[in-house]
């Protein structure tokens, strides 16, 4: 084998390998409900959201587990909705070391693009068990 066909075998495990990770951290961000996005100061994390579009409303919903409409602020400016709040810690553990710690808590704040133009006045917002759907009429 030359040098040359070992080096481009390597190339290629790298590029693999690059890959692999990538993937990773998509089916993370597919499975996860919220997933952090780091910031230079502080983690924020980003709910997920669908928008859906009924014939006379565009509804936009997120997946919010863990919040209390209090803690949800809602706002539009032009056709960008944004939602921010916090998910607060569930429980206080007063004692003992953690062994497994996996919920997910802290800020949150997403910007949706609505796709067409609404009636920002109409805006309607509903939550239940997680999810948080905003609503507005269609201009």
């Amino acid at each position: 084998m030359t040098e040359s066909a070992r080096f481009e075998r390597r190339d290629i495990w790298e590029e693999v390998t690059r890959l692999r990770a990538e993937m990773d951290r998509r089916m993370r961000e597919l499975l996860s409900p919220m997933e952090p996005a780091s910031s230079a100061q502080h983690i924020v994390l980003v709910p997920r959201a669908d928008v859906y579009e009924t014939g006379t409303h565009i509804v936009v919903r997120f997946a919010v587990p863990g919040t209390i409409p209090e803690d949800v602020d809602i706002s539009i400016e032009g056709s960008c909705l944004t939602v921010r709040g916090e998910v607060e810690e569930p429980l206080d553990v007063e004692e003992g070391h953690p062994r497994q710690l996996e919920i997910t808590c802290g800020y949150f704040e997403r910007r949706v693009s609505l796709p067409v133009e609404v009636d920002e006045t109409s805006m309607e917002a509903q939550m239940s068990a997680g999810i948080l759907d905003v609503r507005f009429r269609l201009r």
